[in-house]
């Protein structure tokens, strides 16, 4: 099978707005896991975390 690659382009306020919506997802599941205590809590506090970041873009 032969390798896929994709690449987006993206203009930064796309990705604010991308990141902005995977924000809202996030406390959505959130709200409907209100124990917060599950693996998969912990790995969306981790995802959050990384939207935080600045964006870098690589060249």
């Amino acid at each position: 099978m032969d390798n896929f690659s994709l690449t987006l382009e993206a203009s930064p306020e796309s990705l604010r707005l991308l990141s902005k919506l995977i924000k809202l997802m996030i406390d959505a599941k959130k709200y409907d896991d209100q124990a917060g205590s599950s693996p998969e809590s912990k790995r969306l506090k981790e995802i959050e975390e990384l939207l935080d970041k600045p964006i870098q873009r690589e060249h």
